[in-house]
C-alpha cells in the first residue's frame, strides 16, 4: 500500500520536473507549487515520514541544480547557499506539503535576490511568452537598451541557440499538445502559435522534432513526453544529458 502511495509521489513531481524544463525561477515556482498541492496525501505517519524525505531531497537537489544551471555562462565566484533555508523550514513540524510551500518563495525571493535575470533571460522570457509575436532582433536589443550584435552574442552564449531559433522552438512547444489532440488542422494550428502558413509551420516543426506532424501524433506517450522534454530543454538553455537537466529530479 505504501508502495503504491511512494509511486503517486514520484509520478507527480517527474510530471513536475518536465513542466519545469522550459521556465525560469517563476515559471518553476508556479508549475512546484501545482504539483505539490496535487500530491497524495499522507494519511499515516509512516507516510509523513517517507513523505517529508522525498520533499526534502527533491528540494535539495533541485535547488542546487537551478541554482548550477544559473551559472552555466557565469563565471564569477558565488557564495550564495540554498540549503540555509531549506533545513530552516523542514525542520519545523507539521505537513511536509506545506513546509515545502513555504520555502519555495523564500528560495526564489534569495536566489533572485543573489541572482537577477540577465537581459538574455528577460528576452527568452518575452518569447515564451509572447511568441505569436514577429518581434525583431532590433526590437528586442531595444527593449534591453543594448546594442543588437551585443544580445545576439549574449543570448547565443546563454542558450546555446540564436535567438530566431529559440522562438520556433517555443512555437512548437506550444504547438505539440495541438497537434496530438488530432482535433485541429495543421493550418489553424499554424495561425494559433504564430505562423502565417502552414508550409512555414511544417517547415519548423519538422526541423525542430525531427518528424513530421502526422509522424508525432503516431507516437507512444513516452516517445512524445521525451520529445517535450527535449523541447523545453532547448528553452531553457541546457541539452539533454547534461548534469542541469536533473534539476528537481526526485
Amino acid at each position: 500500500m505504501v508502495a503504491e502511495w511512494v509511486g503517486g509521489v514520484v509520478r507527480t513531481l517527474q510530471v513536475a520536473v518536465g513542466a519545469t524544463l522550459a521556465g525560469d525561477v517563476r515559471d518553476i515556482q508556479c508549475a512546484l507549487d501545482h504539483a505539490i498541492r496535487e500530491l497524495p496525501i499522507a494519511r499515516t505517519p509512516e507516510e509523513r515520514i517517507v513523505l517529508h524525505s522525498l520533499l526534502l531531497d527533491f528540494a535539495w537537489r533541485g535547488s542546487h541544480d537551478l541554482h548550477a544551471h544559473l551559472h552555466r555562462s557565469r563565471r564569477a565566484v558565488c557564495h550564495y547557499r540554498a540549503e540555509a533555508s531549506l533545513f530552516n523550514w523542514f525542520r519545523r513540524p507539521g505537513d511536509p506539503r506545506d513546509l515545502f510551500l513555504d520555502w519555495m518563495p523564500v528560495f526564489v525571493a534569495d536566489l533572485t535576490r543573489a541572482h537577477p535575470p540577465s537581459k538574455a533571460g528577460r528576452v527568452a522570457r518575452v518569447l515564451r511568452e509572447d511568441f505569436r509575436r514577429p518581434l525583431t532582433l532590433n526590437a528586442l536589443a531595444h527593449q534591453q537598451h543594448m546594442p543588437a550584435w551585443r544580445l545576439r552574442r549574449a543570448f547565443a552564449r546563454e542558450f546555446n541557440v540564436s535567438i530566431r531559433a529559440y522562438r520556433e522552438h517555443a512555437r512548437v512547444l506550444a504547438s505539440l499538445m495541438l497537434v496530438t489532440d488530432g482535433d485541429h488542422k495543421l493550418d489553424v494550428i499554424a495561425r494559433e502559435v504564430g505562423y502565417r502558413s502552414k508550409k512555414n509551420f511544417y517547415r519548423a516543426f519538422t526541423q525542430v522534432t525531427r518528424m513530421r506532424p502526422s509522424a508525432f501524433r503516431r507516437c507512444p506517450a513516452d516517445e512524445r513526453l521525451a520529445l517535450l522534454d527535449r523541447v523545453r530543454a532547448v528553452l531553457a538553455g541546457i541539452h539533454i544529458g547534461d548534469q542541469s537537466t536533473e534539476r528537481f529530479r526526485s
